[in-house]
């Protein structure tokens, strides 16, 4: 028998997600011949006629691939004992597609690259026309692909436009305090120690009293209550002394 490759790539694959394809080192996954050393689900028996369908847990067989695959790269090549059908390779758990992998009507030893989708447990299934003997390679699989990291930011943008001004302030402007230079109100006898400012001062510290031309001292010689200046009786304005005050108000 000779053999007969073909390139057509059969892809059985309902994913729902973006794959990533992951090569890998060709390497053999399966081969029912009986001179060959694989045993199990990966060796003998060939495959019957119309028989049960195959398993291949792709995941547990000598190559390395993870469980987390979701699709295979294969090349699968049948060695018929006489005409082949049909062959078909398709996920484990889902419907028999109705269509072939491959097909060798003239008994020859053919290959087809095939994607085959992952199915239940990871498996394929394997279901011939005819009895033939079944080689499967891989050289790779698919698994979802994961976004790359953020590239690098980009510069700085200019400056926006100024905002527009806020709401005007509710409080007021305050009124400056006014100087006043005064006679206070009151009879200069040398008896009377009580005299009055016109206005009340800011505090008892913003006002001078001066008597006959002297800065008089307070709590020496008078206290402030309010608008009212009391002299001290060592201190009462005498018939003839000249009385006055300076101070600050509002």
């Amino acid at each position: 028998m000779k053999l007969i490759p073909t390139f057509v790539f059969l892809g059985i694959c309902q994913a729902q997600t973006p794959l990533a394809f992951v090569p890998v080192t060709p390497c053999r996954v399966m081969d029912t011949r009986a001179t060959q050393p694989f045993k199990g689900a990966f060796g003998p028996p060939a495959l019957g006629a119309y028989g049960t369908a195959r398993q291949v847990p792709i995941p547990t067989s000598a190559c390395g691939i993870p469980a987390t695959a979701g699709a295979y790269s294969l090349n699968i090549t049948a060695v018929p004992s006489g005409p082949l059908s049909f062959l078909v390779a398709w996920p484990a758990g889902q419907p028999y597609p109705q269509v072939s992998t491959l097909n060798s009507p003239a008994g020859d030893v053919v290959a087809n690259a095939a994607i085959v989708q992952a199915g239940t447990a990871g498996a394929i299934q394997l279901i011939a026309g005819n009895a033939t003997d079944v080689v499967i390679d891989i050289n790779g699989y698919y698994i979802p692909a994961v976004a790359g990291p953020p590239g690098p930011a980009g510069a700085t943008g200019a400056p926006g436009p100024a905002g527009p001004a806020g709401p005007a302030g509710s409080g007021s402007i305050g009124v400056l305090p006014t100087n006043t230079k005064e006679t206070p109100a009151g009879a200069v006898n040398g008896t009377n120690p009580t005299f009055t400012l016109s206005v009340t001062p800011l505090s008892a510290f913003a006002v001078d009293v001066h008597l006959n031309g002297i800065l008089e001292t307070p709590s020496v010689d008078y206290t402030i209550s309010g608008a009212t200046i009391t002299f001290l009786p060592v201190a009462i304005p005498q018939t003839g002394d000249i009385l006055q005050a300076e101070y600050w108000h509002q």
